[in-house]
């Protein structure tokens, strides 16, 4: 039998990495504004601590910057691999 996961307002302080190819369709783009509300909506339960973009591509780390910048989280780190797929 599966565990049944613990609300978000149960947690407390984990730190999130998003891992995401943001630049080929829009599901990283509704994923990372997904994280960034329910920050917002249960600050303290965790933490996006960063967003790692795995795609060779020049604009993708601008583009995560400008989701971020919209929910006012220009603090969060973005970094694109070492060994990215080619794009």
């Amino acid at each position: 039998m599966d565990a049944i996961p613990e609300p978000l307002s149960a947690r407390t302080g984990e730190t999130l990495i998003l891992e995401t190819d943001f630049c080929c369709d829009v599901d990283d783009v509704a994923a990372l504004s997904l994280l960034c509300g329910e920050e917002k909506r249960h600050p303290g339960a965790f933490r996006l601590g960063g967003v790692s973009c795995n795609i060779e591509n020049p604009c993708m780390a601008a583009a995560v910057k400008v989701v971020l910048s919209a929910w006012g989280r220009e603090d969060v780190p973005v970094a694109v691999t070492r060994d990215p797929v080619p794009g």
